[in-house]
């Protein structure tokens, strides 16, 4: 059985779930560049490109 007073609630779950996401955006955005006119991953082969979407709301260095 659960204790309804152990259970999260919907604003910590709102918080965690904020902050994972906000974690997963600023390693994508270390992790592309701009090629051209794409944003694409940095991966160890430089022969392929996967492009991916601008940066939402992190500065990257260097551009």
């Amino acid at each position: 059985m659960f204790e309804i007073d152990k259970l999260p609630s919907n604003s910590d779950v709102t918080i965690m779930l904020s902050q994972y996401l906000e974690s997963m955006e600023r390693y994508r955005c270390e992790n592309i560049k701009k090629f051209s006119n794409d944003w694409i991953w940095i991966t160890d082969d430089y022969n392929k490109k996967v492009k991916t979407y601008p940066p939402k709301k992190f500065h990257l260095r260097g551009l």
